[in-house]
Formats: C-alpha cells, sequence, structure tokens
C-alpha cells in the first residue's frame, strides 16, 4: 500500500490522536476512582490488577500476528483478510473465555480478609480491563493497519467514552461497589467488540470481501492458522509482552507481597497512575511506527528503518523529557485535586517524590521503546525473548525484591534502575543486529 507523504501526515495525526484520546479517558477512570474511593479501598483494586498481570502469560493476542502478515493478505485480496481477521477474532474471544474461568479460581484461592465476592469483581474488574484488547484488538488493529482512522477513532471513543461513563454511574449512584465497576467494564468490552466488528465487516465488503469468506465458509482451517500462528512467533512474542506488563506493575506486586499499609500501597499506586503518563507519549508514536512496519513486505528496507529508528528514538526522548516537565510542573495542583482534603500534606509530598522518580524511570525506557518494536517486528522474537525479556525480568525481580525489603522509596527509586536495564539489554541486542 503506496501512501504519500501528505496522507501519511494525516494519519500520524489521527492515529496520535486516536492514542490521546484512549490515555485521557484511562486517566478519567483512574481519577474517578481515586477520588472518590477511600485509599485502602482503592489499593485493593489496585493488587487486583498486579495479581492478574503474572496471569497475562496464558493469553496471546492474536492482533500482534496481523501486524506481521498484513502485507501478505492484503496482497492475497479481501476475502483473505476477513477470513483471517474472523480466525483472530474468534481466538480473541476464547481468551476471554479463559479469563472467566481464572476470576473463579482465584477469587476462591488467594487469600485475604475480603469476601469471596469483593474478591470475585475486583479481579473481573482488573481482568476485563487486558482482556478487552484481546476480545477486539483483530478489528481495531485491523482498521489502524488499513489506514481506516475515522472508524478507528469512532470505536475508541465510544470504547473509552462507555466505560468512563459505566464507571461514572458506579461511583455517584453505586457508591462505587465493586460489582458495578467490573458490570460497567464488561458492558464497555463486549459492544465495544460488536461495534468494531461491524465497522471492520463493512470495510471488507466495500473491498469485494465476500460473505462466505465474512462467515469462514470455505477459507482455512482455525486450526492451522491459529498452530502457525503460535509456534512462528505469536507465542514467543507473546511471552515477551507478558514479561514488559508485569514488569511494569512488579512494584505494586511486591508492595503487595511484602504487605505495606493499604493505605500507603494506595498512595503509591496513585503516584504510579499519574507516573505512567511518560510512557503516553512513546507507545503512541510506536504504534505509528508499527503500522508503518506492517504495510510493508519482509525485509526490505532494513538500513533505512534503522536510520530512521536511530532518528526518532532521540527524538521521542526529548519530547518524553519535555512532556515529564509539564507533568511535574502540574502535579502539585493534581495531587491536591485528588486528595480532596483526605490527605495529609506530608501524604501529598510522598505521591510527588515518588511520581518523580516513576517518571523519570519512564523516560529511560523511551529511549529504548521503538527499537524494541524493531527488533519484534523484523527479528528474531525466539531470541529476542531470550536475549532480552527473560533477562530483564530477572534483574527486575531481583531489583524490585530487594527495594521492597527497605521502603516505598527505594521501590519507586527502583523503576530507575529497571529502566536502565532495559536500555542496556536493548542496546546489547542492537550491536548484536549490527554485527550479523
Amino acid at each position: 500500500m503506496n501512501v504519500s507523504r501528505k496522507n501519511w501526515i494525516k494519519f500520524s495525526f489521527f492515529n496520535t490522536f486516536e492514542q490521546a484520546l484512549a490515555r485521557v479517558a484511562d486517566a478519567g477512570v483512574a481519577i474517578l476512582l481515586i477520588w472518590s474511593m477511600p485509599t485502602p479501598a482503592y489499593s485493593k483494586l489496585a493488587l487486583a490488577q498486579a495479581v492478574v498481570a503474572p496471569f497475562l502469560f496464558l493469553f496471546i493476542s492474536p492482533a500482534i500476528f496481523l501486524y506481521r502478515e498484513f502485507a501478505r493478505w492484503r496482497g492475497e485480496g479481501a476475502s483473505s483478510m476477513a477470513y483471517h481477521l474472523r480466525i483472530l477474532r474468534k481466538f480473541g474471544w476464547g481468551i476471554a473465555q479463559l479469563a472467566l474461568v481464572l476470576t473463579f479460581i482465584l477469587a476462591a484461592v488467594l487469600p485475604g480478609s475480603e469476601t469471596y465476592r469483593v474478591r470475585f469483581f475486583s479481579l473481573a474488574w482488573a481482568f476485563s480491563i487486558p482482556v478487552g484488547i484481546y476480545v477486539f484488538s483483530s478489528d481495531r488493529e485491523f482498521l489502524r493497519l488499513d489506514l481506516k482512522f475515522k472508524p478507528l477513532n469512532v470505536s475508541t471513543v465510544y470504547q473509552k467514552m462507555s466505560f468512563l461513563t459505566g464507571t461514572a454511574l458506579a461511583v455517584f449512584f453505586g457508591h462505587a461497589r465493586v460489582e458495578y465497576l467490573a458490570a460497567a467494564s464488561v458492558f464497555s468490552l463486549v459492544t465495544t467488540a460488536i461495534l468494531v466488528r461491524k465497522l471492520s465487516t463493512r470495510i471488507l465488503l466495500d473491498q469485494g470481501a465476500s460473505l462466505s469468506a465474512l462467515r469462514g465458509v470455505g477459507g482455512p482451517k482455525p486450526s492451522s492458522v491459529i498452530l502457525s500462528m503460535l509456534k512462528n512467533f505469536s507465542i514467543w512474542n507473546h511471552l515477551s509482552g507478558s514479561i514488559l506488563v508485569w514488569i511494569q506493575s512488579m512494584d505494586l506486586f511486591f508492595l503487595g507481597v511484602f504487605r505495606f499499609p493499604a493505605f500507603e500501597v494506595g498512595l503509591y499506586s496513585t503516584a504510579l497512575k499519574i507516573g505512567n503518563v511518560a510512557l503516553a507519549l512513546p507507545m503512541a508514536v510506536g504504534s505509528l511506527f508499527a503500522v508503518r512496519l506492517g504495510q510493508r513486505f519482509g525485509h526490505e528496507n532494513i538500513q533505512n528503518e534503522r536510520k530512521e529508528i536511530g532518528k526518532f528514538s532521540l527524538l521521542l526522548m526529548l519530547a518524553a523529557s519535555l512532556q515529564t516537565l509539564i507533568v511535574l510542573a502540574l502535579s502539585p495542583w493534581f495531587i491536591r485535586l485528588l486528595s480532596h482534603g483526605r490527605w495529609s500534606e506530608d501524604a501529598q509530598g510522598q505521591v510527588f517524590v515518588w511520581m518523580r522518580w516513576i517518571l523519570l524511570g519512564g523516560v529511560i525506557f523511551s529511549s529504548g521503546y521503538m527499537w524494541n518494536w524493531w527488533f519484534t517486528m523484523r527479528g528474531n522474537v525466539r531470541q529476542l525473548l531470550f536475549r532480552l525479556y527473560l533477562p530483564w525480568l530477572v534483574f527486575s525481580l531481583a531489583i524490585y525484591a530487594t527495594a521492597a525489603h527497605a521502603s516505598i522509596l527505594n521501590v519507586a527509586q527502583a523503576n530507575i534502575w529497571v529502566a536502565l536495564v532495559f536500555l542496556g539489554l536493548v542496546g546489547i541486542q542492537l550491536l548484536k543486529v549490527q554485527k550479523s
């Protein structure tokens, strides 16, 4: 698919807008929960997310395979795309069913003073947020890769606004009870999946896909496609992605393991929510660059891509640094707003101090983020798992566990060391690629 420079600028704007909208809405949900719930109660939701994170290694995202194969399937015609998209969609719903089974099991076996009902709905809420990505991501990423940003933005607006509105209703009319929060999240997940499927189906019909292809009649066997996907790419990439997700919440995980006071954990989770803003820009830019890579066949233009990534990585780090300075300047006012009289000045100061270290770790991480995308799309994902992600996991476990023995401040500072280890491993991987 040849796209002019002018159109790429337009698509870049809409892609960035979609990513920014998603981040703003997610922040809105976090603000509602932090503002409305007692800090110990909010910490239970945050800890539920940390408990869920290690189990995400069971959930293999079908959408990332779409990035590797989009150009080939598009070249085979709209019907081929429809066949494969339907298979990936069904695989996503299978993951949702697995998440539901895990919710029942974990709610029964996890220790804690809460009732089974509270544990079940806390875990259902925590699972439903990442599971939504698996359920409707294939259709969403098809729209992105096909540069259909208008329907993509429509689906994002609906998803985030329905989630935000449902959360607001649960907060203001349901007293932020966890079962209402879980219901709002699940409702947004299911209805978004229905909407985005209709949008992608309409586009495929316009492009010439047959009705039989949309129904999966006469296409490749789902089992053969899925097995090929898992064996050759997805399972290795999924394990890497699961490690990445877990490390991003590992500090909270160890705060729960070492049984820090619920109030302090709630304050730290607030700092972490604000600090994760530093990742918004690199993820938006990384998503756009992945679209460019996904539309190209094979490994052509490798040298040009490496030069592009080198330049963009430097610009991205500078932009992330500027973004961090803006967040730091606004944070004292923002923390007071979230507190609305519940936290002492000392507690607010703690949140600000922890957040500074988390933000700095995000800036360091952003400088290697695009290289990581490139290794995934153009390199050997199995080698990437063993050379980058598994060593990073081992170092992160050691760093956070050691820090959690001391204090929450040390845990916040550990974000710097974890980000530096990631950057160092990316550099080692890049040197190996250059030699080969």
